[in-house]
């Protein structure tokens, strides 16, 4: 099975590379872990010279657990921002991401 990652790339003044998600709901084969730590290398190896963005269906519920934000031009900690939901469930995927 192929992992579900869609890289773009867009240059103007500064190189963009977008990084396009899928995760398969109920995944019993283990693709959406390969699938993330795929992501997370490539995500390292595009943000040495380029701005990175990643976005898509993770298929995976997160319930308040805080957002975690970095800079990598910045040597400061992640960055929590607290989340708040009607939904509280936390899925194992979700726990990961």
């Amino acid at each position: 099975m192929r992992l579900k990652i869609l890289w773009v790339q867009i240059c103007s003044e500064e190189r963009w590379i977008i990084g396009v998600v899928y995760m398969i709901p109920r995944d019993r084969s283990g693709i959406n872990l390969r699938t993330l730590d795929c992501l997370e290398l490539e995500a390292q190896k595009w943000a040495k010279n380029s701005k990175v963005v990643v976005l898509g269906d993770f298929n995976a519920r997160v319930g308040e657990l805080p957002n975690g934000i970095s800079d990598p031009d910045e040597e400061a900690e992640l960055k929590c921002i607290r989340r708040t939901s009607v939904d509280k469930t936390v899925t194992p995927l979700g726990r990961k991401i």
